[in-house]
């Protein structure tokens, strides 16, 4: 059985990053696809952070989505959370974020974004 990921943390569906928004524990059905399973089922709602689809939406069924992972936290670095905690004090959004060539200011803006 795969372990839900937690709002915040970054996984990999369908080949695309994205940021965890929400996730809603439920069950399915009796008599639905996944009849036999006893588990319970849990809704993902998901951000892109992909530089293409940056903000781009999607919700999942975590336990039925094929090659979902979870990226380990050593992705998400204490420095990356600063335009977060600046985005929040703000009563209206704008910030320039600009450092070395990496991963790092896709994961800022897309925690931002939410």
């Amino acid at each position: 059985m795969s372990i839900p990921p937690e709002p915040g943390q970054i996984v990999q569906v369908r080949n695309l990053r994205f940021v965890v928004a929400d996730v809603n524990r439920g069950s399915l059905p009796t008599g639905s696809l996944a009849e036999g399973l006893n588990h319970a089922q849990h809704l993902v709602s998901l951000t892109s952070i992909e530089d293409d689809a940056l903000g781009e939406e999607l919700r999942v069924v975590w336990e039925l989505e094929p090659g979902a992972r979870i990226f380990d936290d050593a992705n998400l670095k204490d420095y990356q959370l600063d335009p977060l905690v600046r985005a929040i004090q703000m009563q209206r959004v704008n910030l320039l974020i600009a450092d070395d060539v990496g991963f790092g200011k896709t994961v800022e803006a897309g925690l931002v974004q939410l």
